[in-house]
């Protein structure tokens, strides 16, 4: 017997400056040009020119495997690379980080997924410490433009206030993809203090 579930799978790309400062016009164009061939691939993916799932365009016995760490709770993570006709994608000056996390959520719908990752109020909350406030400035139908505070500690701790673009599109009742991109990204010193100073991220030390 099978029982409702949604599997969940989020992609995750991001540049990371190397150098303080300084973000060449070289490196934004290599990002810009690994974003947009991974947008094709995923084009491919969505029109059905390759399985919907990151886990099911594995091989069958890497599959089996990685459904039985899902089914024990398990979060999924896979790092992935986008290759330029079959080449690496050169970044000067800087890094891309593109992970994949995946998780099976059991006799959860994914009508019920997406109303719980829309309720952008309701994240400090749930995602606290770490998401320190959220709202929503504008908010059409299944397009959402929504800011956040997040705090990140990594031996020193990063604040950052960023405005996020998110759209959602139905497939099919079993199935939504969603796009979130981040804009008017500033990094936040001495927050909440009579202190506090917003930089561009562009313009500080690249974390």
């Amino acid at each position: 017997m099978r029982w409702p579930c949604c599997l969940l799978s989020v992609l995750i790309a991001l540049a990371t400056i190397t150098e303080a400062r300084d973000l060449k016009p070289a490196t934004l164009s290599a990002y810009e040009r690994y974003v947009a061939l991974t947008g094709q691939r995923l084009a491919a993916e969505r029109a059905g020119a390759a399985p919907f799932m990151w886990i099911d365009r594995q091989p069958p016995a890497t599959r089996d495997a990685l459904m039985t760490r899902l089914r024990r709770g398990e979060v999924v993570t896979e790092r992935l690379e986008t290759m330029d006709q079959g080449r690496s994608i050169t970044v000067d000056g800087g890094l891309i980080h593109h992970w994949l996390g995946t998780v099976l959520m059991p006799n959860v719908s994914v009508d019920r997924a997406v109303s719980f990752v829309q309720a952008y109020d309701d994240y400090p909350r749930v995602f606290g410490p770490m998401i320190q406030r959220a709202r929503v400035l504008t908010h059409d139908g299944d397009h959402y433009v929504v800011s956040m505070r997040t705090s990140v500690k990594k031996v020193i701790t990063v604040v950052m206030d960023i405005d996020y673009v998110v759209d959602y599109h139905r497939l099919s009742p079993t199935r939504t993809w969603t796009t979130n991109v981040a804009t008017n990204m500033y990094q936040v010193d001495n927050p909440g203090t009579t202190a506090e100073r917003r930089e561009q991220v562009d313009r500080t030390s690249g974390l």
